[in-house]
């Protein structure tokens, strides 16, 4: 068999060994435990091709793989059938997973959605780029925005139920709308109007519901820090908007890779570099799988404002 992940390695009557394979190692706590995923739990939602032939390479097998008792290195005491079950359904799980990505079909899929997220990339590179070729220096601005749900949503908003209202098509559509508004009233807005440029994620959660994560760009002042200002006016703006039934949420305060990207991007690398795997972030964090809302063409999830005009035009 091609690239197993597991061998036997010394057997002796009743007591041998195994050994793993290397490549294998970053997944042996995944089969610590026999594998029965339920498909039906993501029936809401549109799957990679990866998880679809995670899936189906399952369903092609007798029985779990599982390396529940097996330790490396270690000699235990098992019947000699057990000993090569157990290795052998691992590696013949291994190899439908193989023989399924190798399709030319997966293969075609994998290469087209690694082709969009590069685009989305590049484009949300540009953007940042021109708009330090001509504001110089940036600062930027990490926030959620969502509008609060209903108290018997958060009552009766069960894991498996995602076909109530408050995951729906209306709600996604109200929070769009919102966005929208808020964007437009930045040009009448003296505070808001510092913010040149944005990039803003549609995003799901079983508990949030639909959000906004959104990337604003902030011209730099001589005299003072306006990020603290705007983040402060878009909150009210928010709020005034949804009517005080929206929310809003700093993501300096989380862990994931927007964290502690603040000021001078133009001359501090560092952060610059920071901003571009948080960009990154964003255009991948949908790779395996995604609410089958956002997954509808009707819907870009990832947006962005218009490049600048060069300083060179």
């Amino acid at each position: 068999m091609i690239c197993p992940g597991v061998k036997i390695i010394d057997q002796c009557l009743l007591w041998g060994r195994i050994q793993y394979f290397e490549w294998f190692r970053p997944f042996i706590k995944l089969f610590d435990e026999p594998l029965y995923p339920n498909i039906e739990f993501f029936k809401d939602f549109a799957l990679s091709v990866e998880l679809t032939v995670f899936f189906k390479a399952l369903s092609l097998m007798k029985s779990p793989p599982s390396l529940m008792g097996l330790v490396e290195q270690s000699y235990r005491s098992y019947h000699e059938d057990i000993w090569k079950d157990k290795t052998e359904c691992i590696n013949e799980f291994i190899y439908h997973i193989r023989s399924l990505l190798r399709n030319k079909e997966n293969r075609s899929l994998i290469r087209a959605r690694n082709k969009r997220i590069a685009k989305n990339l590049k484009s949300c590179r540009k953007l940042t780029e021109m708009l330090f070729e001509k504001y110089g220096d940036l600062s930027v601005l990490h926030i959620d925005l969502a509008i609060k749900p209903l108290k018997q949503d958060l009552e009766h908003n069960h894991l498996t139920d995602l076909e109530t209202a408050f995951h729906s098509h209306q709600n996604l559509e109200q929070l769009k709308e919102k966005v929208a508004q808020l964007w437009a009233n930045r040009r009448h807005n003296h505070t808001l109007q510092h913010i040149v440029g944005r990039i803003l994620k549609f995003e799901h959660s079983i508990k949030k519901g639909f959000y906004v994560h959104a990337i604003f760009l902030i011209k730099s002042h001589a005299s003072h820090d306006l990020q603290p200002s705007c983040k402060l006016e878009i909150t009210r703006q928010w709020l005034q908007i949804t009517q005080n039934k929206g929310c809003t949420y700093d993501c300096y305060l989380a862990s994931y890779p927007s964290n502690n990207i603040g000021y001078g991007l133009n001359e501090n690398t560092t952060v610059r570099e920071k901003l571009m795997l948080s960009i990154e972030y964003r255009c991948k964090a949908q790779k395996f799988f995604i609410f089958k809302l956002l997954d509808s063409k009707e819907y870009r999830t990832l947006q962005k404002s218009q490049c600048p005009v060069s300083i060179a035009n």
